[in-house]
């Protein structure tokens, strides 16, 4: 093939005849000069003898700087500028190359673009991917080549540098992807997103965005330094600033500032900032907390689904609880099994197990307590009675030792209002409050209640009994009453159960009837008796008039007015 060569300082030659006309001082041209050729042949240009440029336009070929572009008779379509670029080129197709030693090594890889210093400096048989940025897709992994990665995408100073046989990942961002090797279908968008990373079909955007997943894949995070501190986890999904910063753990959901910042456990669920923020147990699964700062403290409790802001926001080793309103259940740190449905809803101790509070600002005050509404509640109701177990299948010991007249003789019925203001200050101070945070967060305050359904409870004029003086009268006859109610420990307050009333009073109808029939059998007695007198007391009259004579068999009595025995009985029954 015909060259045209052009030696810069001493003149262009073409053939004999033509004279020297470009000087080292530069250079006066008439219109219509120019460098190259008029025939169909390469321009190829040189520096200090090595090659410096070529235009290949049989090949498609443009090359510029010092021994780039490889080999120009088998390669096609390739451009490359840049000291070495492309220079280990030998037939690979549609390669572009800028930058120092940009695809340097690339011998048959065809379709890849590298921009920046050393850009796939690698590649030897690599197609289809995209580096741009200094050392992007470097490929050197303990100095070797890649030779297999195919339609990687690295944007940034050192994006996806180690990557040696993996394919289809984009990096976009400085280091973003750096150490992966082998992995496949990873996404990393920000500087040092995913940078530690060795496996696939993960997707990171953001700022150090699971910068340190080793071994995890399949996750997803959005945010600043959300799961930078993530080690292994699969099957994440982080959404948020520092959300699943330091997560360990698989098939976790975190979304907002925040949000599960430790994961320690799988399968938890936290939206809202700081939501779950403190969850660093290895026993912390199937956690749910929906809103700000619901579940913060929680550390190696479990199996919780709440929803709210503040929700159950000390819960620390609590399992099985549910809370479900703004501020519900603050009060719970260790307790087991507990509701909280409403705002405000809580309980008065840390600790209780299976205690229910329902309602706004109902508060449960002892283990296996259900409390429904708060002391502004004037009424609870429904279309039906509430129905006890009682099947006598399943009752022990049963003994018919129930106090009648006894017990109920020593109530006292009374009338009263109840003073709602008292109670209020008793169980406000007793409502386990928030601990501080940590790391500091600022609380929202509750809302404080209106005190006007107080004020008009306060004003109605209720009929019932004096708890203690029930419980007083109860134990006066070593009787167990179950209609005393202890309601907690924390207060220790006094309640009664007025259905159980019923089987005292029962006992007592039953007392009063036995009497009744007892004093019926004396009075039938009693007329028997008088009867009889009433006979006697008519012979005797007969008698007299007669003279002492004994009467007849079949006389009446003188007083056949008077009603008998019987006929009076019969009257008075």
């Amino acid at each position: 093939m015909k060259k045209i060569y052009l030696l810069l300082g001493l003149g262009l030659s073409t053939g004999p005849g033509l004279h020297a006309q470009w000087q080292l001082t530069g250079n006066a041209i008439s219109p219509g000069n120019f460098i190259g050729t008029t025939n169909f042949q390469n321009l190829l240009l040189k520096a200090n003898n090595f090659n410096a440029g070529l235009i290949d336009v049989s090949n498609q070929n443009t090359f510029l700087g010092e021994e780039c572009g490889g080999s120009p008779t088998t390669a096609v379509q390739g451009v490359a500028m840049g000291r070495y670029a492309l220079s280990g080129n030998s037939t690979g197709q549609g390669n572009v190359g800028f930058g120092r030693y940009a695809l340097a090594f690339n011998t048959t890889g065809a379709f890849n673009t590298a921009v920046g210093l050393e850009a796939m400096y690698g590649g030897q048989v690599s197609n289809n991917n995209v580096a741009v940025g200094p050392l992007a897709l470097y490929h050197v992994n303990n100095g070797g080549y890649t030779s297999q990665g195919i339609d990687n995408c690295a944007m940034g100073s050192n994006a996806l540098q180690t990557l040696t046989d993996g394919n289809w990942n984009d990096a976009f961002g400085g280091r973003a992807l750096y150490t992966n090797s082998l992995g496949y279908a990873n996404e990393a968008l920000g500087h040092g997103a995913l940078y530690l990373s060795t496996s696939s079909t993960n997707i990171a955007l953001g700022f150090v965005a699971m910068d340190s997943n080793a071994g995890g894949s399949d996750d997803i995070v959005v945010g600043c330094e959300a799961g930078q501190n993530s080690h292994g986890g699969t099957d994440n999904i982080a959404y948020g600033f520092v959300a699943m910063r330091a997560s360990a753990s698989n098939f976790n959901i975190g979304i907002g500032s925040n949000a599960l910042y430790y994961a320690g456990g799988p399968t938890n669920t936290a939206i809202g900032a700081s939501a779950l923020q403190n969850n660093s147990g290895a026993s912390t699964f199937y956690n749910i907390a929906i809103g700000e700062i619901a579940m913060y403290q929680n550390t190696t409790g479990g199996s919780c689904t709440t929803f709210g802001l503040e929700a159950l926001v000390n819960n620390t080793s609590g399992l099985n609880d549910i809370s479900f309103g703004a501020f519900s259940l603050p009060a719970n740190t260790t307790g087991e099994l507990a509701v909280s449905v409403g705002t405000g809803a809580t309980a008065t101790s840390s600790g209780f197990t299976e205690g229910v509070s329902l309602g706004y600002d109902a508060s449960c005050m002892a283990s296996y307590e259900v409390v429904v509404g708060n002391s502004s509640i004037t009424s609870i109701g429904g279309y039906a009675n509430w129905s006890n177990f009682s099947d006598g299948r399943y009752k022990k010991n049963v003994k018919e030792n129930v106090p009648g007249l006894a017990f109920i003789r020593q109530l006292r019925p009374v009338t009263y209002n109840l003073d709602l203001t008292g109670l209020g200050r008793v169980l406000t101070s007793t409502v386990a409050q928030p601990t501080v945070l940590s790391p500091a967060r600022q609380f929202v305050p509750e809302p404080a209640p209106d005190p006007a359904p107080v004020a008009l409870k306060e004003k109605i004029r209720y009929t019932g009994f004096v708890a203690q003086e029930v419980d007083t009268a109860a134990k006066s006859l070593s009787y167990s009453f179950d209609g005393v109610a202890h309601m907690g420990t924390t207060p220790s307050l006094y309640g009664l159960n007025y259905g159980e009333f019923v089987v005292p009073v029962t006992a007592s109808v039953q007392e009063l009837s036995r009497i009744h029939d007892s004093l019926t059998q004396v009075l039938s007695d009693l007329q028997d008796e008088l009867y009889n007198a009433h006979l006697q007391l008519n012979r005797l009259a007969q008698m007299a008039a007669m003279g002492s004579k004994e009467p007849r068999s079949d006389a009446k009595p003188a007083d056949s007015a008077m009603l008998t025995g019987r006929e009076k009985k019969g009257r008075i029954q």
